[in-house]
């Protein structure tokens, strides 16, 4: 079993130089900034801060969001049960054009395809939906149309180009790419950061990448990778993410393409102090199946247990 790299999230509204220096201590070894949830003026000071606490121990990335489509202007969390009924305005979205991709009858999934929702109406500008399970929408969540291509969504909005120049400015270790669909974005994306030394992961969580047909393209166009589980499985859709997820992991072990794996690797201990059983059969598995590392997202970004998964992930690991 390889030592794994660990991406470790961080939420800058309350870490500390002394919290950063023990993840590091605990394994850490690349400190994330996610990008979709820090205002553009305060990112160069993130940097400059994880620069400072980390000492050179550990490098820095910053997570860029791509055209993910998020939810916006939810101002507080709406609650919904199975057959309930909601209205979302273009306004409701950070791509606004995203309401014109979809139609009456397609599904959506949101939060990690913890909730789902069934297009019932739609005009220009609003969409009527009914809740096919219980769950809460939030502000921010990733909305994704589980039946339909976005094929002609932008790799970069404006936001995001302003990020990659941070990212080079700043001289950042790695740019974490979102929602790339095609060979063609990834081009795009080591295009935008050629002779910058900032490395691009590019995150495979489109069904599109995920396709069969594609996928061999898509692995073929870099070198290093990162499946975000969540956004992949509200992609594809809960019951055909375990084939899906799988063939990937498998087709870029075998090019020999440096892999990491996202989203939800503990998620019971963003609560608890003790993991799942499945939970470490499954880091056990992934850990010996040659990938080059993990990304922590909620487990150190707010969850109450960090420290205590990255011991976890040493002694399994050891």
């Amino acid at each position: 079993m390889a030592k794994l790299d660990i991406i470790a999230t961080i939420n800058t509204v309350k870490a500390t130089e002394d919290y950063i220096q023990s993840l590091i201590q605990h394994g850490a070894t690349i400190l994330r900034l996610n990008g979709a949830h820090i205002l553009l003026e305060n990112l160069p000071g993130a940097v400059a801060f994880l620069r400072e606490a980390g000492k050179g121990k550990a490098a820095v990335m910053i997570d860029i969001p791509g055209s993910k489509i998020r939810t916006k202007n939810i101002f507080r969390p709406i609650a919904l049960r199975q057959g309930e009924t909601l209205v979302l305005e273009r306004s409701n979205f950070n791509f606004e054009s995203f309401i014109d991709y979809v139609e009456a009858g397609d599904a959506l999934a949101s939060t990690d395809g913890q909730l789902t929702l069934l297009i019932q109406e739609k005009t220009a500008e609003k969409m009527s939906l009914t809740a096919q399970c219980d769950g809460v929408l939030l502000d921010g969540k990733g909305v994704h149309a589980t039946e339909k291509g976005l094929t002609g969504m932008p790799l970069f909005s404006e936001r995001d180009k302003k990020i990659v120049e941070i990212c080079k400015d700043t001289q950042v270790d790695y740019a974490g790419i979102s929602f790339a669909r095609s060979p063609l974005d990834i081009h795009e994306a080591n295009a935008a950061f050629a002779e910058s030394g900032v490395k691009p992961i590019i995150k495979i969580e489109t069904k599109e990448a995920a396709a069969p047909e594609t996928l061999d393209a898509f692995l073929d166009a870099h070198e290093l990778f990162n499946i975000d589980r969540g956004d992949l499985a509200s992609e594809v859709g809960m019951f055909r993410f375990p084939e899906v997820f799988t063939r990937v992991q498998e087709a870029a072990i075998q090019k020999r393409k440096k892999l990491f794996v996202a989203t939800q690797l503990f998620a019971s201990m963003y609560e608890n102090k003790i993991p799942y059983l499945s939970e470490i059969v499954e880091f056990y598995r992934l850990a010996n199946a040659g990938i080059q590392g993990i990304q922590l997202s909620d487990e150190t970004a707010v969850g109450k247990y960090p420290l205590e998964v990255l011991r976890l992930i040493r002694e399994v690991t050891r």
